[in-house]
């Protein structure tokens, strides 16, 4: 693992430590903005009331020092620890002015090299998602049991995605083990922590928060944290949700009912003077930004200015004069016509004075309650999502059936047609085959006909021969009829010359006998 870290920071740490911001001035903004997000509505309630100067947090994955310069400029002691040496040479840098930073190297698997039952909080954030071995990550669980002292706290972050596809998949150090929501549970209890608040189970960012259990450890108080389930009877006026993910939407007026932390010294005296009230808002992109305003019991506590989108926090101390029974009314409201772009994430009363926070329920039933709605909100989520991919692969599926019927209809109408055409082809076959025979009787014929023919032309040319032969006797027979005729006119005229000749003719004719 640290191989393989160390060739990331040389390659480009930044953009391995944050691929969200990965050069200069906003990756130094994304670590506050992340505080601000993360760590910061939570620390009333993780450090007990106590002030962060005065306290010590560990976190688990520094790499760049990202958000330990966050912690450095609160806390009084802040403990870093990273298993790439090429990471913390970086950070010793960054963090040179900070005199109250400590820089460990990691071993990858343990916590070793920091103190038993030393810190008050200890903090790990996009670091165990790329931890390829639940068994590491149970024993930095375990670890962390070890050096929060009784009372401390732990506010981590998991990878809570657990999608068949994603389990099965193959693990390394960037895509590392993931975790459910029963098994981050049992995880902390085996560590000694009771689990008190959960936002983001199912998804990448799982952040969990547990207390280290100890004898002195009280409830905690009514006081509201980001995917904490709120009774329905506390929500008085203006909350447009029932089930809380990191933020809760509001209105313009909202109105919420509040438990009291006592204290023990209350019994003893009536002075609440470290009562404190805390809220923490996030505003979103709006065209104007509102002024929310805070009243208790209809007392003025203070004003939270707005300016642009981010996270605003209002920490006011609250009169013990105002506090006249177990319960306060708190109104949060807004100098705006409609509903502004802001939503809360956490609120709620605390003693600073007594370091601790009671509330009318336990946290262990608070936990589940939150937790057990945010599941059910999730699983209906899914299954509402599911049921919308059954309906798509159902009409889907229809219309490959109607496609599937259309395109056996065409291939029936297909094999019909082929049908035909086999049944005209063989008709064809028969037809080419008789005119075949005709036209063999007809080649026959033909030669007979040309031999015909032939004969033909010849007794043509013998019948043309004969017929100018004849024409030619014809000729000679007209002639000597106009001879005889000749002869017969003179010899009517005068017929002697005729008479002798033909005498003379007789007797040559005796003659030669």
């Amino acid at each position: 693992m640290r191989r393989a870290w160390n060739e990331r920071a040389a390659e480009n740490a930044q953009y391995y430590v944050y691929t969200g911001a990965p050069t200069g001035e906003d990756f130094d903004t994304s670590g506050r903005v992340n505080y601000e997000q993360i760590v910061r509505p939570y620390l009333p309630v993780l450090l007990r009331g106590r002030p962060p100067r005065e306290c010590r947090v560990a976190e688990i994955g520094c790499g760049l020092g990202r958000m330990t310069a966050c912690f450095a400029q609160e806390f009084g002691e802040v403990h870093a620890l990273d298993v790439s040496t090429e990471m913390l040479a970086k950070a010793r840098d960054r963090l040179s002015g900070f005199s109250n930073v400590s820089l460990y190297t990691g071993s990858g698997m343990d916590l070793a090299c920091l103190p038993t039952a030393y810190f008050d909080l200890a903090f790990s954030y996009i670091v165990f998602q790329h931890i390829p071995s639940r068994e590491a990550i149970r024993n930095y669980i375990l670890e962390a049991g070890r050096i929060v002292r009784p009372g401390g706290a732990f506010h981590f972050q998991l990878n809570g995605y657990i999608a068949p596809e994603y389990q099965t998949g193959e693990k390394d150090t960037w895509q590392g083990e993931s975790f459910s929501f029963l098994e981050a549970v049992e995880m902390l209890r085996a560590a000694g922590f009771m689990p008190f608040n959960a936002v983001g189970a199912g998804t990448q960012y799982f952040v969990l928060s547990a207390r280290r259990i100890s004898s002195d450890a009280q409830p905690l108080s009514s006081f509201i944290l980001p995917g904490q389930a709120w009774p329905p009877g506390q929500l008085l006026e203006g909350w447009s949700r029932d089930i809380p993910g990191d933020c809760r939407p509001i209105g313009v007026v909202n109105r919420v009912l509040l438990g009291m932390p006592p204290c023990e010294r209350e019994r003893q005296s009536s002075d609440r003077s470290g009562l404190r009230f805390f809220i923490s808002l996030n505003c979103g992109p709006a065209e104007g930004y509102p002024t929310a305003s805070v009243m208790l019991n209809e007392r003025q506590l203070g004003t939270v200015p707005m300016n642009g989108p981010g996270d605003y926090y209002g920490e006011f101390p609250v009169p013990g004069e105002a506090v006249q029974a177990p319960t306060v009314v708190v109104t949060l409201s807004f100098n705006a016509k409609q509903a502004p772009a802001v939503s809360v994430r956490s609120l709620g009363v605390y003693d600073a004075a007594c370091g601790t926070l009671d509330h009318t329920a336990t946290s262990e039933h608070v936990f589940w309650i939150a937790n057990l709605e945010q599941e059910c909100a999730r699983l209906s989520a899914e299954i509402s999502r599911a049921n919308a991919r059954v309906a798509e692969l159902v009409a889907w599926a229809r219309s490959l059936d109607e496609d599937l019927n259309t395109k056996v209809a065409w291939a029936r109408s297909l094999d019909e047609d082929l049908n035909t055409k086999v049944a005209w082809a063989r008709s064809l076959e028969r037809d080419v085959e008789k005119a075949g025979k005709d036209l063999a009787q007809l080649h026959t014929e033909f030669e007979e006909r040309t031999a015909w023919a032939l004969s033909l032309r010849d007794d043509v040319e013998a019948a043309r021969n004969a017929w100018a032969n004849a024409q030619q006797q014809a000729q000679e027979s007209a002639l000597r009829a106009q001879q005889l005729d000749t002869a017969l006119r003179a010899a009517h005229e005068n017929p002697w010359p005729f008479v002798v000749g033909r005498i003379k003719r007789a007797l040559r004719s005796l003659l030669k006998r």
